[in-house]
């Protein structure tokens, strides 16, 4: 069967001629609804306070201790950028948790990870105001900067056990108190700590400056090319530093019973038998701020 196509003679026009416009109906305006970011993180934040029982938080702590990471503290889908200023907004907002056990432990590893999340984004210089009433545990651990742009972390309230353990190329600065093994093996950083340090600060760390105001005990045990400078009274009441040994480090204050202590616990390349030659420096600061080299 042949089929036979009849070409129109109208053209376009003939197509369009009876086309009949349809009414245009109203349209609803598209609704945009903003993402609170801080609503957002809070949201992964009760996730991550929910991992754990009760009884688990309380032992929480022997993840530093004894290096044994418990996996349900991975936080690496935590990928939310806040500025420095939203960072310490939601720090206020977990307060409606302080009742909950290991509070203190938790929240200080999660503002950690959202303090590196921020550097990496570009941001710097936080501060934190810390208003719980018990320590902030953990905050800085493992904070990464570079030698060209310190990582730069402030806290009016205390730091508590393990504040800024393993940070590298940081500069803190407490306004307050900080708990055990502040800056435990921190690498190229800088700690001012403008009320008193527990147990341990400094602990093997390397390349690294601590300033304490207050007190201090077992200043920088197995520490290595670092500076301590301790205002107030050393604790320390153990010989701890022979192992393992302090090396190359300079001891500071303006105390003179720290003074004799640091020489009875330290001691330095020039009262030390050869074979425990160390070379270590303390250093007395007098009332006008002059330093001198002190030898025995």
């Amino acid at each position: 069967m042949q089929v036979t196509m009849k070409r129109s003679s109208g053209g376009i026009d003939s197509v369009v001629r009876g086309y009949e416009a349809q009414e245009v109906r109203d349209v609803s305006p598209m609704v945009i609804v903003a993402v609170d970011p801080i609503s957002c993180v809070l949201a992964q934040y009760e996730t991550f306070l929910g991992r754990f029982t009760d009884i688990e938080a309380y032992y929480i702590f022997e993840f530093t201790k004894y290096e044994r990471v418990d996996k349900r503290l991975d936080l690496t889908d935590l990928t939310d950028i806040l500025t420095p200023e939203q960072i310490n907004i939601f720090l206020q907002s977990t307060i409606a948790y302080e009742n909950r056990k290991g509070y203190n432990k938790f929240t200080g590893i999660f503002i950690t990870k959202l303090l590196q999340n921020s550097y990496d984004a570009g941001h710097n210089e936080f501060e934190l105001r810390v208003s719980s009433a018990t320590d902030m545990h953990y905050v800085g651990v493992t904070l990464l900067g570079t030698e060209d742009r310190l990582f730069s972390v402030s806290i009016n309230g205390n730091g508590g056990m393990f504040f800024g353990r393993e940070a590298r190329y940081c500069q803190f600065t407490v306004n307050g108190n900080v708990g055990w093994y502040c800056g435990y093996r921190a690498n190229n950083s800088y700690f001012t700590i403008n009320g008193d340090s527990k147990s341990n600060a400094g602990a093997q760390a390397t390349n690294s400056t601590f300033f304490i105001q207050g007190s201090g005990q077992n200043l920088g045990h197995g520490a290595q090319r670092c500076e301590f400078t301790l205002h107030g009274k050393d604790l320390s009441d153990v010989l701890l530093y022979k192992n393992p040994p302090t090396k190359y480090c300079t001891f500071k204050t303006s105390n003179r019973e720290t003074l004799d202590n640091f020489f009875h616990l330290i001691g330095t390349s020039t009262n030390d038998s050869p074979e425990h030659d160390f070379g270590n420096r303390i250093i007395f600061i007098d009332s006008d701020g002059k330093e001198e080299v002190i030898t025995r």
